[in-house]
């Protein structure tokens, strides 16, 4: 397993990565349709190196997680891990190289608004 920055064109892939995270803690469909553009991982911030993704070996991506600046602080805006690679280490490589990214940003400090899900995380 590696951590890169994510690909152009990369996007649809990314998302539908999110939404399966999402929907695997159990959340109904009416949910999950409200939590659809909060999942959704932008070509721009991509463009821009916001977003790092775990791959495998054959560089399919099994998590993401994009960091936005703002300022000395940086927002960890998503970190998600394809539910068959969760306790493979993909989360906690996300999370330290996501720590990096926000410091290169030239954030001090990193904020995350996490789901009730992840707390343990």
């Amino acid at each position: 397993m590696q951590v890169r920055s994510a690909k152009p064109g990369e996007s649809p892939n990314l998302t539908a990565l999110c939404v399966r995270s999402k929907a695997h803690w159990g959340y109904d469909a009416a949910f999950m349709k409200l939590s659809a553009v909060t999942l959704a991982v932008g070509e721009d911030d991509i463009a821009a190196g916001r977003v790092l993704v775990a791959a495998d070996d054959a560089d399919r991506a099994i998590g993401v997680a994009c960091v936005l600046p703002e300022g000395e602080t940086s927002d960890l805006d998503a970190l998600f891990i394809d539910p068959p690679a969760t306790g493979s280490g993909a989360g906690r490589a996300l999370f330290d190289a996501a720590v990096g990214l926000a410091r290169r940003q030239g954030a001090r400090r990193m904020t995350i608004l996490a789901d009730p899900n992840a707390a343990a995380f």
